[in-house]
């Protein structure tokens, strides 16, 4: 099992009153590079994992969020995470490629983030 926590404030880009499309690339960015750079520092401090990219995964993510969220709009808003793990810790985001990601979330001003587990099925 593999857990890394990623720190940030997650936003809504189906919420498309608060910025243009290039805000929204811009905060999109920002959240796959934080969560690679996450992946890569816990690799390192650790060594190398053991951890297959073929093989099939659970993938949890846990927004820590200031209020809760509505449940359509959670994995709208963690994508960029998702997206970041291709290529370290999964070979594909897409639905034949075997991985299960769930998604759950806490209330939690203090430490605003996503917290990532990843586990062999």
């Amino acid at each position: 099992m593999l857990s890394v926590f990623v720190p940030g404030r997650l936003t809504n880009p189906l919420n498309g009153s608060f910025g243009t499309w290039f805000k929204h690339a811009r905060i999109a960015r920002g959240w796959r590079e934080r969560t690679a750079q996450a992946f890569w520092a816990e690799k390192y401090a650790h060594g190398r994992w053991a951890l297959n990219p073929m093989a099939p995964k659970r993938i949890t993510f846990t927004a820590h969020v200031g209020a809760t969220w509505d449940d359509d709009n959670l994995p709208a808003a963690i994508k960029p995470c998702r997206d970041a793990l291709q290529g370290i810790v999964i070979h594909t985001d897409a639905p034949g490629g075997g991985h299960t990601f769930c998604y759950r979330q806490v209330t939690d001003r203090a430490n605003r983030g996503v917290q990532i587990t990843v586990e062999e099925a």
